[in-house]
């Protein structure tokens, strides 16, 4: 299901998609967001949405991804700042010289949800940043509050590049009319991630896995957004996913009290992984 509003605390009370970016594209806004701010976030979250499950999705919080898919939902433009400031990057990247490299390109893959018997097929669907096929190099870019001191990819980012691995293997891309267009198979040997905060750049290097572990856990993901379609909630986030539980960053807390979050700690760690 689609954002339909947002909250504005600036205002008090929820417009709207059409009232919000109106109030914006007539420069009446009493908030910090303009109008190509606020339109770019209604893109960004309406624009990939569909029946096939998206590499983002499955690796947030599966409560929240079964809410999103299922109920119409409103969030503050404050929620959402992040995934518009990550966006920022691919017009760089859209309109970078690098010859030979596949750039934004969505890909598609069946995964069947069944072990044996009558197969049960399920579309997963991602769009890695970069892909350089003559190097078998797969680059992907993230905006951070801070890089990491370390110097090292963080773990939620190593899956997000893993799946994008696997789609590389077997998966698929469409056309413009959404039809087939063309199977792809391009091997990855290498694969990075591109840190970017307000004054560093860290490129960090990360392992490769093998593809069946991956599957594993592309499936594990689906299996429960499946079994939530039949009435079974997903689990909420462990002890260190629970930050995503404050009403700052989800929508659905509320529909959440009563089906195990009471007790929560939903405190934003000093430091946010995203």
């Amino acid at each position: 299901m689609p954002l339909i509003g947002f909250d504005c605390k600036s205002k008090g009370k929820t417009f709207t998609i059409p009232e919000c970016l109106a109030c914006a594209r007539d420069h009446q806004q009493t908030c910090h967001f303009d109008y190509p701010i606020l339109s770019g976030m209604v893109r960004l979250e309406n624009g990939a949405k569909g029946q096939a499950y998206r590499v983002t999705e499955l690796l947030t919080c599966l409560r929240k991804a079964f809410f999103e898919r299922t109920r119409d939902y409103t969030v503050t433009p404050e929620s959402r700042y992040w995934a518009f400031r990550g966006q920022l990057t691919h017009v760089l990247i859209e309109f970078a010289d690098t010859e030979g490299a596949i750039k934004e390109t969505r890909f598609y893959k069946k995964l069947d949800t069944v072990n044996g018997g009558e197969p049960n097929f399920v579309t997963i669907t991602g769009q890695p940043d970069i892909v350089y096929p003559n190097l078998q190099l797969i680059r992907d870019y993230k905006t951070a509050v801070m890089v990491p001191k370390d110097g090292q990819a963080r773990q939620h980012h190593i899956w997000q590049v893993n799946i994008y691995h696997w789609l590389l293997q077997g998966g698929y891309q469409i056309d413009d009319n959404g039809d087939f267009a063309q199977e792809v198979n391009i091997p990855i040997e290498q694969a990075e991630i591109i840190y970017m905060d307000m004054s560093k750049v860290v490129r960090a290097p990360m392992p490769i896995w093998d593809l069946d572990e991956v599957e594993n856990y592309i499936l594990g993901r689906v299996l429960q957004l499946e079994a939530a379609k039949k009435g079974q909630l997903p689990p909420v986030p462990d002890t260190h996913g629970q930050w995503q539980c404050n009403p700052q960053y989800c929508s659905f807390t509320k529909l959440c009290l009563g089906h195990g979050i009471e007790n929560l700690e939903v405190k934003r760690p000093t430091r946010a992984r995203r």
